[in-house]
């Protein structure tokens, strides 16, 4: 397994597994599921429409 080089900061972080195969530095089938209690969102959460809702909108809107 490859090492994982030391980041000065999250976006540094962030650019690096962009582009990086984790395969090349995990054991992915030896990994085990762990929890993170206690964790607090660092951004606000993003809403995302249900696509559902606007079909059924531009049925009626558009009917045959």
């Amino acid at each position: 397994m490859k090492v994982i080089p030391e980041f000065n900061d999250e976006a540094e972080e962030f650019e690096f597994w962009s582009s990086a195969d984790s395969t090349e530095y995990f054991d992915w089938p030896q990994a085990e599921r762990v929890r993170f209690a206690g964790l607090k969102a660092t951004q606000p959460p993003v809403r995302v429409a249900d696509p559902r809702d606007q079909d059924e909108e531009l049925r009626c809107a558009f009917p045959d």
